[in-house]
């Protein structure tokens, strides 16, 4: 980084922590000490009321701002896009905010980055095929989170033959791509939670607040640790692989092949729910270990059979054909 980026730079952290001590600041650029203190008199120099306070490090002066800032075509057409995202992702507000977000945007830049935007925005599109369910009960959802209220939700849990009424604390949202999850505490199973949106029959926000806490905090990135999770390993075609694995399995955690086959390791809990998805492959997948989910994969294929045994049975107009 040249000295002006890190000018910059300074002036960026000292604006969004409203203070930094000398040593943070050198250890956040790799520089020494001593190039601090030089960068924060160049500042001074330059206009800049960067003030020292004893024991506490450098602040901006109060009411100091960053004028407006220049961004390349590049750099707009990264914001356009994720306006554009939000506006096709979400709810009639966030909308709103990111069509005007993206004519404020197009206003600030100059012809030329104009121009770049505007093949940035015409190269790269995102299509929203069907309306999300979470749409129902986003407005909801994120009043709760800001105004940290209780919710009280019917949701519809894998497996279970009927919907359950929870109450939650929520404190946050959560996109994995393909679902959207609502992070909470759940005080049915008093403990942190993660619920799909689209099981959540419906959503109540109530007049009872909660104070956030961060032993009730969900963790998207340890979820399930503290469950039991079993190893299932699966022999595919190689052939078929490819076109298993852009479905994005459920619980994979590994994929090797070997010639004209391929090992597939998947961690789950719920050996029926990967079943059931593996019964789609069934014709050129092999369920290999464990026991139970082989014997699971020959009930449901039993099932299948027998669903569909009148197939076997040669129908009058057959046999007359035949003859």
């Amino acid at each position: 980084m040249n000295r002006m980026d890190r000018l910059f730079a300074l002036v960026l952290q000292l604006q969004a922590h409203g203070r930094r001590r000398a040593q943070d600041l050198a250890a956040e650029f790799e520089v020494s000490l001593r190039t601090i203190y030089r960068d924060v008199q160049a500042l001074c120099e330059a206009g800049v009321p960067v003030v020292a306070l004893p024991g506490q490090g450098y602040a901006l002066s109060e009411g100091y701002f960053l004028p407006p800032l220049m961004f390349t075509g590049l750099e707009a057409g990264a914001l356009a896009l994720g306006a554009d995202y939000i506006a096709k992702a979400l709810d009639a507000p966030f909308r709103a905010a990111a069509e005007s977000a993206q004519a404020k945007l197009s206003n600030a830049l100059t012809a030329e980055s104009r121009r770049e935007l505007r093949q940035v925005q015409e190269s790269i599109s995102f299509v929203q095929t069907e309306s999300s369910p979470m749409h129902r009960h986003l407005r909801a959802l994120r009043d709760a989170i800001v105004g940290r209220r209780v919710l009280r939700i019917t949701y519809h849990t894998y497996g279970k033959p009927a919907p359950q009424e929870r109450m939650v604390e929520p404190y946050g949202l959560l996109n994995l791509g393909h679902t959207w999850q609502l992070l909470a505490y759940c005080r049915l199973r008093e403990g942190p939670r993660m619920f799909r949106l689209d099981r959540i029959d419906n959503a109540l926000l109530l007049d009872e607040r909660f104070e956030q806490r961060e032993d009730r905090r969900p963790q998207p990135e340890q979820r399930g640790l503290s469950e039991e999770y079993h190893t299932v390993v699966v022999c595919v075609n190689t052939a078929k692989a490819r076109w298993l694995l852009e479905e994005k399995p459920y619980g994979l955690v590994s994929e090797h092949a070997e010639d004209d086959r391929t090992m597939l390791t998947f961690q789950v809990r719920d050996y029926d729910r990967l079943a059931r998805w593996l019964m789609k492959w069934a014709a050129d997948a092999e369920v290999l270990s464990p026991p139970s989910v082989r014997r699971r994969m020959h009930e449901l294929g039993i099932m299948v059979v027998s669903r569909h045994a009148s197939a076997l049975v040669p129908r009058h107009e057959d046999i007359t054909d035949r003859a």
